[in-house]
């Protein structure tokens, strides 16, 4: 079966020693017969048959030709390896799928056999299970790309047919993760700005965002600025308090929020002595602020250089940041509304008798209401204060 076979005509002629053999048209049962090198034929049963066959040949002189000679050919029985067809498996990340195989044999008793699919080798990135020949594929968790397995029959003479089955896994985003961030702390009438990007986690190595339209802040303000939060407290607020955000991939988020400490803020120019010191509470008393790093640098340079505090007041008294701090207060307040205010401003509390009269005194005298500002910041009480000598 599935065999060709080659036989010999054996001729002869007494005439002639120029013979030909050939095939009668359509002699052959159940296969294909050919002349090959003069005398020698050739046949070709059909694929998976076997039975007995024939076939008819002629011996020709050039002028006449002999009888039609029958030859009988017996195809044997081979067993035939059986056919598995398998459809693909196809499935989207995080998912299953389920697929019935196909097995075939040539053989005709195959209806009455039951043949059995195997797993020969499993897959990599899931798992398999079997229910007959149907198969059920899962994929592993967050798994996605090409896998393969190998499937196997054997019929019950032994003959095995074996497929490789590729798999295709489409990849699906996943929804990030939350992680848990550390703790951030900040002083009181500061900013801090907070990289959130750890706070979650991506299976799929995408980069997070903050989604700038879903942010919750308590006790401040929160904005976002080059993919990073900036934090500013409320107003006097000491105490812990937290943004909650979500952290994008793109597609996917999640909401996670940061915890923020609110201290209060340390006054680095405690102790500050002498002009120092005067510039300390000048800052303090007539633009409600500690001066900045630069500016404490800049106007302390200006002192030592010989600038008087007098001439220091005088500029402060005149910037916009003054005129901004107090207002229309500094023309529109009576004097006894203005005194008030500057005690409850500056000194933080209220004025006493005594106090009202002397300055009350003074501001009808001519003093002007800037250079009133400049002497509370000179006080005891306001050194004290602001604990510069």
């Amino acid at each position: 079966e599935d065999t060709p076979v080659t036989f010999t005509v054996d001729v002869a002629d007494v005439d002639s020693e120029t013979l030909t053999v050939s095939v009668v048209e359509d002699s052959a049962v159940r296969g294909v017969a050919t002349v090959d090198n003069k005398y020698e034929v050739t046949f070709v049963p059909d694929p998976d048959w076997h039975g007995d066959s024939a076939v008819d040949v002629i011996v020709s002189d050039g002028d006449l030709s002999s009888e039609a000679l029958t030859v009988p050919i017996l195809v044997t029985s081979v067993n035939d390896h059986p056919v598995l067809t398998v459809p693909a498996f196809e499935l989207d990340e995080d998912s299953e799928t389920t697929v019935t195989v196909n097995v075939t044999d040539v053989e005709d008793d195959w209806a009455e056999r039951v043949l059995n699919v195997e797993i020969t080798s499993g897959p990599g990135k899931g798992t398999l299970e079997a229910d007959g020949k149907t198969f059920t594929y899962t994929g592993n968790a967050d798994a996605n790309g090409s896998d393969t397995f190998l499937l196997s029959v054997t019929d019950f003479d032994g003959a095995v047919a074996e497929v490789l089955v590729p798999v295709l896994i489409n990849p699906v985003n996943d929804v990030p993760t939350h992680a848990q961030c550390d703790d951030v702390s900040v002083e009181s009438g500061s900013e801090i700005a907070i990289d959130v990007a750890l706070c979650g986690a991506d299976i799929d190595g995408d980069v997070l965002t903050v989604a700038d339209d879903a942010m919750v802040s308590n006790n401040g303000t929160a904005v976002i600025e080059d993919g990073m939060i900036v934090f500013a407290p409320a107003d006097g607020y000491i105490g812990r308090t937290a943004v909650g955000f979500f952290l994008t991939d793109g597609t996917d988020s999640v909401e996670t929020s940061i915890a923020i400490q609110v201290t209060e803020k340390v006054n680095p120019y405690i102790g500050t002595a002498g002009k120092d010191g005067q510039l300390v509470r000048i800052y303090s008393a007539m633009l409600g602020r500690l001066p900045d790093s630069k500016g404490f640098t800049y106007w302390s340079g200006q002192l030592e250089d010989g600038m008087t505090v007098q001439q220091l007041i005088r500029y402060f008294g005149t910037s916009d940041e003054f005129l901004n701090t107090y207002g229309d207060r500094l023309v529109s307040d009576s004097d006894a509304d203005w005194i008030e205010f500057v005690y409850t401003e500056i000194l933080e509390r209220p004025s006493d008798a005594k106090g009202r009269a002397y300055w009350t005194d003074q501001l009808a005298g001519g003093l002007s209401r800037a250079d009133m500002v400049t002497f509370f910041a000179e006080s005891s009480e306001y050194k004290t204060q602001t604990q510069t000598l």
